[in-house]
């Protein structure tokens, strides 16, 4: 680099082959590679990570590489180790991640569903999927398992930004699909599979026709939600579109065979915060707690608005919503995020699962009876990670492997920065010792068990940051 006669820096020359000419691969990254010196495996040497500093037509899925230093920081080696560091072990379907549960296999268990707007196969290329994730665990412990990543084949109906949601539309007693897509209208998918079987879809109903036969059409961006608003025993529909409303379509066909009337294109008044006074891209979800009925909705901001719904929504569907709070549990995890919640442990609270625009997902576990108030994080499926509280600093950190530290409760868990649990650790007199083979690199540890006499608060239960050396 040499200054510029503009006094702005300007490259003189460029390797584009590097590492190539010092005998490791060349680095291949689609678009504004930025480099982060780091050493990830605490050996005392530098190692580098690149990623694309960009968010738009990208593959997440190899989108961070991660080279070695074998030699020291004054004279690297760069051997690389990973085209996906991190992302390797995590759920990324591409740009726009849109959950939702059903239990397709028929076993019990609660699977889910990952809709996209776009997943990136290759310049121009970038279809809507769907993704299917088989629960693989119980019903106390979910594990998630990706069986496809083109579930249904949507490109080869055209459809764009795809949403979803699960109900029983036909009255057989197994979940149908309802799909919104780019150009605002719906589409269902009927379930044929027998009563214990893999569910079978098949197409039934492209560009969903209402009551007087005229395809639903929001506008854009449609995002559907089924419930049974007035208690009726047949599924209703919500639908969110682009510029920040909800339309209400009362189901006024039957449990099997469903007609949707629109009552209103503004739901509740609905109208969901947004960047620039215009859109606002709401995804809806409706639950029940505690006896009453609540609309939770994700916007383009990132934040979960929450509404409380009157007794039957149907009966005056332009009457005001009252909204809970304008960004729920204070949740910020992404742009465009899309909710979907289902009790996923077994304890009887609704557990909820976020998906953002960058494709991923993140896992927050109810902890309260009152779920609209009480959400905390968790990792590796159900463990909970609350906010981080000052009372309990690890030390020493860093630390030698083999290594003895004081901790505030009955034991250590130790997972690594992907949320994987590695071991747990029972403490003795207020102090854990780690495994002497425990490797060199960064960890997340968090108390488990009743805390000691060292007077942490119930609310120690968070994670920690824990840098591991070899022992020297």
């Amino acid at each position: 680099m040499t200054d510029a006669v503009d006094g702005q820096d300007s490259t003189t020359s460029s390797n584009i082959t590097w590492p190539a000419d010092l005998g490791g691969v060349a680095l291949d990254l689609l678009r504004f590679p930025a480099a982060y010196p780091l050493d990830v495996d605490q050996d005392g040497a530098r190692d580098l990570l690149i990623a694309v500093n960009e968010t738009f037509e990208i593959d997440g899925r190899g989108g961070a590489w991660h080279y070695r230093n074998t030699g020291s920081t004054e004279s690297p080696i760069w051997n690389l180790v990973n085209r996906a560091f991190l992302q390797d072990n995590m759920i990324d379907v591409g740009r726009g991640a849109y959950p939702a549960f059903t239990d397709f296999n028929a076993d019990g268990l609660l699977d889910m569903v990952i809709s996209c707007k776009e997943r990136y196969l290759g310049p121009g290329d970038t279809p809507s999927l769907l993704a299917r994730f088989q629960n693989v665990g119980t019903d106390t412990a979910p594990a998630f398992e990706q069986l496809d990543t083109n579930w249904l084949s949507l490109p080869d109906y055209g459809l764009e930004s795809t949403a979803m949601a699960f109900g029983d539309l036909d009255g057989d007693g197994d979940d149908d699909l309802i799909l919104g897509d780019e150009l605002g209208n719906v589409h269902a998918w009927t379930n044929q599979a027998e009563p214990g079987s893999m569910a079978d879809y098949l197409l039934t109903g492209p560009s969903m026709a209402d009551d007087s036969g005229v395809p639903i059409d929001v506008g854009q961006f449609a995002t559907p939600e089924l419930h049974d608003f007035d208690n009726d025993g047949d599924l209703d529909l919500l639908i969110g579109e682009k510029n920040g409303g909800v339309q209400l379509y009362e189901n006024s066909g039957s449990s099997s065979a469903p007609v949707f009337s629109l009552l209103t294109v503004s739901a509740g008044q609905v109208d969901v915060d947004n960047a620039l006074g215009i859109d606002g891209y709401p995804t809806p979800r409706v639950f029940e707690n505690d006896g009453s009925s609540w609309l939770v909705v994700g916007n383009e901001l990132g934040h979960l608005q929450v509404f409380s719904l009157p007794t039957n929504p149907l009966a005056e569907p332009d009457l005001e919503w009252p909204e809970v709070t304008d960004q729920w549990n204070g949740l910020y995890e992404g742009l465009f995020c899309a909710p979907a919640l289902a009790d996923l442990d077994g304890d009887g609270i609704l557990d909820l699962v976020l998906g953002v625009r960058d494709g991923g997902l993140t896992l927050w576990r109810g902890e309260g009876e009152d779920v609209v108030r009480s959400c905390a994080p968790a990792i590796n499926g159900i463990n909970p990670i609350a906010l981080m509280t000052p009372s309990w600093i690890p030390s020493p950190n860093p630390i030698a492997s083999g290594g003895r530290m004081a901790v505030p409760s009955e034991g250590l868990a130790i997972f690594d920065l992907a949320g994987r649990e590695i071991i747990r650790l029972r403490a003795t007199n207020g102090e854990v010792n780690l495994p002497i083979d425990l490797p060199a690199g960064t960890y997340l540890i968090r108390p488990e068990g009743a805390y000691n006499d060292a007077g942490a608060p119930p609310s120690w239960r968070s994670a920690r940051r824990l840098v591991v050396v070899a022992d020297r």
